[in-house]
């Protein structure tokens, strides 16, 4: 690429250097949430391993709280992006009705995985986080076909 070249598409971006800047800054604390993450899951794996009931245990749970919040802060505020980008006139009913639906949603799935029994055997929860991630998988690809479809 020309030197000139360059120059040209910073000078087109020059006034937006303030956006630039706290994305670049976004991206780092991006990255650094990546790497904890995979520490996080280290220590967790090496506490449950571990064999002795002191507060290591406490730690354990900490760690897995922090992780499961961290996961919800980038999941929800996507899922609210695309809820409110997903009406042109009423971006305040559906921000509404997607929390709703969240917090519904989320405490029907707690009810029902402790009515099966998910308070005494931990592989109902997991069957039950399973069967959620392939609904979510599922419909999201629904939803990209019906897009495809929708601009056709």
């Amino acid at each position: 690429m020309k030197q000139n070249s360059l120059k040209r598409l910073f000078s087109y971006s020059w006034r937006y250097k303030w956006s630039f800047l706290i994305s670049i800054f976004g991206f780092i604390l991006f990255a650094s949430a990546d790497i904890a993450a995979v520490e996080w899951i280290r220590q967790i794996i090496g506490f449950i391993n571990d064999n002795s009931n002191d507060k290591q245990q406490l730690l354990a749970l900490s760690l897995i709280c922090m992780l499961f919040g961290c996961s919800n802060g980038f999941a929800v505020a996507n899922s609210m992006t695309g809820a409110i980008n997903s009406s042109k006139f009423n971006k305040g009913a559906a921000s509404g009705l997607m929390g709703a639906f969240q917090v519904g949603s989320g405490g029907l799935a707690g009810f029902l995985i402790i009515y099966f029994g998910g308070a005494q055997n931990f592989n109902i929860c997991l069957y039950a986080l399973f069967i959620m991630s392939g609904i979510s998988i599922i419909s999201s690809y629904l939803i990209l076909q019906m897009k495809k479809i929708s601009v056709i």
